[in-house]
């Protein structure tokens, strides 16, 4: 983003008359300048998303652009403040009703977790009340986990992920960091429990049988749940083939 268009683009968004809104278009732009490597003005633009957000008590918009401000801290070396800004970024979260507070918990989990705070994030994802986002939650952590080098506690939080869909996932990427990391035999091993849990599932031939009567279908809601319900199941097994042949490209001329 050039400086006019920098400038031009918070100007925009200083005269949007919703507010939540104003909050959300402040941190969206604070995004693109994160990622052009413009700190100062991204952190500048959370807090605007920041200030908007607590002028209109939105503890969700808050405790985000809290977590945000973290993450631009700890990438500018100021580890105190990012610490600071994330705890209060937990206690807004904490306020928050229902499901946003789910989100808001995953998040933090995730960004405690980058930040070296295992006990802390393992407690935050503990207490997610959703079950899909804990589960998403643990997933996140054990990737986390195994890129920083442990292992067992790694396949540990992956265990218990109770959604089948996000397991396989999380065993099958965990799979893909040990092949980088060059440990094929643990490779294979967490390889085999992805597909085992695959297996468990056993919705293939309904999946592809519910595909080939697709044009049939009368788009009511309860059978386009049914479809989009098994759809992620056929597409697992799909990925799971996939990643076995990575796993013999990574393995090919060496030693299990």
């Amino acid at each position: 983003m050039e400086q006019g268009e920098k400038e031009e683009s918070l100007r925009v968004a200083s005269e949007i008359q919703d507010d939540s809104i104003k909050s959300i278009a402040y941190s969206n732009i604070s995004k693109i300048l994160k990622e052009q490597g413009d700190l100062k003005e991204a952190k500048s633009a959370l807090q605007e998303s920041l200030r908007v957000a607590s002028e209109i008590q939105n503890g969700f918009f808050k405790s985000t652009a809290y977590s945000n401000i973290s993450k631009i801290l700890k990438e500018q070396g100021d580890l105190k403040e990012a610490k600071s800004a994330l705890q209060e970024s937990l206690r807004v979260a904490s306020e928050i009703q229902f499901y946003y507070k789910s989100i808001a918990y995953s998040n933090i989990s995730e960004i405690l977790m980058e930040q070296g705070e295992k006990e802390e994030s393992l407690r935050v994802a503990s207490e997610i009340q959703d079950g899909f986002l804990k589960s998403d939650a643990y997933s996140n952590i054990s990737e986390i986990l195994m890129e920083q080098g442990e292992k067992e506690e790694s396949l540990r939080v992956a265990s218990e992920i109770q959604y089948d869909y996000l397991k396989f996932e999380a065993y099958s990427n965990i799979s893909k960091i040990l092949m980088e990391q060059g440990d094929l035999k643990e490779a294979k091993s967490t390889l085999q429990e992805s597909l085992r849990v695959a297996s468990e599932i056993q919705y293939v031939s309904k999946s592809q049988k519910l595909i080939r009567t697709y044009p049939k279908y009368s788009w009511n809601k309860a059978k386009r749940k049914n479809l989009f319900a098994l759809l992620p199941k056929f597409n697992m097994i799909i990925s799971s083939s996939k990643l076995t042949r990575t796993y013999q490209k990574y393995s090919r001329n060496r030693e299990i």
